[in-house]
């Protein structure tokens, strides 16, 4: 009996460790956002390698499946096949703080995780790399991240996430990452910040477009559409795009005013009245 929970316990931890891991660093981030999904670049078929087999991607999905998860379907590679992806947070009891047990309302202080597999013609999914560390999570009692998972028709995933706190503050921050498939790997081609009052309706909006090195700036009021709309653009410094995986996504430091931490001198002139 010892032997078998041995051997059970050793087959789970292969199976977490049979994809490519990827250990993110510690970081050193409506007007409508920019479109980044018809912006072409050369890419290539191949696919990274992995060295796990079927029975190992087929454990981890199944281990991934039992915790607290989201998932969607895609054609993330264009092989006319669909591709999974899946965020899935531990279910720790140590790390669950219950707000509220009759609505089964709670904060998990887990890591989530982040795991892309690529489909086969058979059906079944072979793993292309498992993020650890990339995704944001809860850090304190007044915080509530909201997470979201799209692929896009376009074959774009696209990372959602919605902050706010549940006491002392009436700003509430969301932002989309949006990561394309192309050179072997995953490259943050455009993201969007949004902040906002939750009380008066006030917004304002920023939208990075990596491919066209375009940014926009935006203003409006969520609640009250009599409000003026106002815009601003301008050019980013061109740099390579970076991979999934390069930098934690949604630092907690940045919020809650992200949108502020991303925004440069003369933005705000556009409250002015013209």
């Amino acid at each position: 009996m010892k032997k078998n929970i041995v051997l059970s316990i050793a087959f789970v931890a292969f199976a977490l460790m049979s994809c490519k891991n990827v250990k993110t660093p510690e970081p050193e981030t409506s007007g409508g956002p920019q479109n980044v999904e018809n912006v072409q670049t050369e890419t290539e078929d191949s696919k990274a390698s992995s060295p796990s087999t079927q029975s190992e991607d087929k454990a981890l999905l199944a281990k991934l499946r039992s915790w607290s998860h989201m998932e969607v379907k895609g054609d993330l590679d264009k092989d006319g096949v669909k591709d999974l992806v899946v965020m899935a947070t531990p279910k720790g009891p140590e790390k669950i703080n219950i707000l509220d047990d009759t609505q089964g309302i709670e904060q998990n202080f887990n890591q989530p995780v982040l795991a892309i597999f690529f489909g086969e013609k058979d059906g079944g999914f072979r793993c292309f790399k498992k993020y650890d560390a990339v995704l944001p999570k809860i850090m304190d009692d007044n915080q509530m991240i909201e997470s979201d998972l799209h692929i896009s028709s376009k074959g774009v995933l696209q990372l959602v996430f919605q902050y706010y706190l549940t006491a002392g503050s009436w700003s509430a921050d969301s932002c989309t990452y949006n990561f394309r498939y192309q050179d072997g790997d995953f490259f943050l081609i455009g993201e969007d910040w949004e902040n906002y009052h939750r009380g008066s309706g006030e917004a304002e909006m920023v939208s990075f477009n990596y491919l066209t090195g375009k940014r926009q700036y935006v203003t409006y009021n969520k609640e009250d559409k009599n409000v003026s709309r106002k815009e601003k653009w301008s050019d980013l410094p061109k740099k390579p795009l970076r991979k999934l995986g390069a930098e934690k996504l949604y630092k907690p430091d940045d919020s809650p005013e992200s949108c502020k931490n991303k925004l440069v001198p003369g933005d705000l002139s556009i409250y002015d009245d013209e």
